[in-house]
């Protein structure tokens, strides 16, 4: 997902509701949702007050994880989580959306 030049926070909240929307929509209800943001997974779960900027979307992620299923939100530290790593990197030559991939793409 290439939102262009952002805030961190913002790309990984939006990515973080684009991806649980995408998985949703497709009726997998078992997931597991990692982030190297401990901010991110920190303030999903807790809530923000509604004068933050990104209320809106935090309160949509929340509604999407409160959905029936089995939903889980982890901290994973930089590193750990390579493909996402790469993913990002790789998301900087190409167009900005979404991009669904139902394979692993080349690399």
């Amino acid at each position: 997902f290439n939102l262009g030049n952002c805030n961190i926070a913002f790309a990984e909240f939006w990515g973080i509701f684009y991806g649980c929307s995408v998985v949703w929509s497709i009726g997998i209800k078992a997931v597991m949702i990692e982030s190297d943001s401990e901010t991110t997974v920190r303030m999903i779960p807790q809530g923000a007050g509604d004068s933050l900027p990104f209320f809106c979307i935090i309160e949509t992620i929340r509604e999407l994880l409160n959905r029936d299923g089995s939903w889980r939100l982890k901290y994973a530290p930089r590193g750990e989580i390579f493909v996402a790593d790469w993913l990002v990197k790789e998301s900087l030559s190409l167009d900005r959306g979404l991009i669904v991939y139902n394979e692993p793409p080349p690399g």
